[in-house]
């Protein structure tokens, strides 16, 4: 077993091999447990390793209910193992990643339906629904599969610059300075982001290249 990932991002499943952010993470469970109404954001250089502190470290402390360094587990968070946690990169289409992910919690990402119910719930939230009613409808199936809805949902945006670098960017071709379809599906899903912010039942990660 070489337990060297090279320029690869540690998963949870790599938490044993992630030494020497202990400051770092026990800094970001603190945050979750007592600014839930903050965006919370890992900015660095690239290749600093934010992905595998969130995905090693964070995650994988909030599954195994411990600090790296053995300190007091937050009570704030004494429920944080039944957190769903959702996973995203912006990519070109922002809106539909964020969809996504929230209904890969109850449809197989590799089947037609999953493409068909992401394109319908993303062409909602363009045209200005709220996240609520997604929210809404991932209580509804977690309900079903697991009898009661997740005390909160943790959305955790990687690679968070590629809203400014990959979605949004197409300059408006015909000389005028109106809202490219690109540019509305960016400043949607901010204005998405900040909702979810302010939901009690969400908490939002990012992590961003400096």
């Amino acid at each position: 077993l070489n337990p060297y990932r090279g320029l690869k991002a540690l998963r949870e499943q790599d938490a044993d091999f992630l030494f020497g952010r202990n400051d770092d993470i026990d800094r970001f469970i603190s945050a979750i447990a007592h600014e839930q109404d903050k965006l919370l954001l890992a900015l660095g250089a690239s290749g600093v390793g934010k992905s595998s502190l969130i995905f090693g470290g964070v995650f994988s402390a909030m599954e195994r209910h411990a600090l790296p360094d053995g300190g007091k587990w937050p009570e704030q968070l004494i429920d944080g193992r039944l957190w769903p946690r959702l996973s995203l990169t912006p990519g070109t289409n922002p809106v539909q990643s964020l969809v996504g992910a929230f209904i890969r919690q109850w449809i197989d990402p590799t089947t037609a339906l999953f493409r068909t119910e992401t394109k319908d719930w993303r062409d909602l939230l363009i045209n200005g629904d709220s996240l609520a009613g997604l929210v809404d409808a991932a209580d509804t199936a977690y309900v079903k599969k697991h009898g009661d809805p997740p005390p909160r949902y943790l959305i955790y945006v990687d690679q968070g610059e590629e809203l400014y670098t990959r979605a949004g960017r197409d300059p408006a071709r015909d000389g005028t300075s109106r809202e490219t379809e690109s540019q509305k599906d960016a400043r949607c899903f901010s204005e998405l982001l900040a909702e979810a912010v302010g939901d009690e039942r969400i908490v939002v990660l990012m992590s961003a290249r400096a």
